[in-house]
């Protein structure tokens, strides 16, 4: 009876200093660095062009660049296009040295709505990324905000008077 009760009491135990640590984290000591991932993964952004998903996809390609080389992977991470098809593009952002183990990652789609009235639009999402204890590392953050900010270059690049606006992610 005392070892099943010891049991309970260190499981218990082991789930609530996690569950201490990982609020403490994301409210106290990486309150900001928290805020900054919440803003980039807990939204889409929703970009409206007139100009051709044809141009449109040419300058994603010269704005979100595929490098593959292992100093990319190792130090600067890389970002890949894992899967392209008619109407959605997923990237892939990984890098494999990192001071917690494991790497930054993360996937990201541009997925382009049908058009209307001659108007394209894309919602630009942030679909998976990796967290300790609820925190993104300040290097994933910061490769996150880089594709963002790649993405709304190539769309102003296509069309200079594109439209801009946030949804919440799903």
């Amino acid at each position: 009876m005392e070892a099943i009760l010891f049991v309970a009491i260190f499981i218990g135990g082991s789930y609530l200093y996690y569950a201490a640590k990982q609020r403490a984290k994301r409210k106290v000591f990486f309150k900001h660095q928290y805020d900054s991932q919440r803003s980039l993964t807990h939204r889409n952004l929703v970009i409206t062009t007139t100009a051709d998903i044809k141009d449109v996809r040419r300058s994603l390609d010269r704005h979100v660049v595929s490098d593959d080389s292992a100093r990319a992977v190792f130090f600067g991470g890389a970002i890949k296009v894992q899967n392209r098809s008619d109407l959605r593009t997923v990237y892939q952002h990984s890098s494999k040295i990192t001071s917690g183990g494991d790497g930054d990652h993360f996937s990201a789609s541009i997925t382009f709505r049908p058009p209307k009235d001659d108007h394209l639009s894309a919602v630009i999402s942030i679909d998976q990324w990796r967290e300790k204890d609820g925190v993104t590392r300040r290097a994933g953050i910061k490769a996150m905000q880089q594709f963002m900010d790649s993405v709304v270059a190539a769309f102003r690049a296509a069309d200079p008077n594109i439209q801009i606006k946030y949804t919440p992610a799903a």
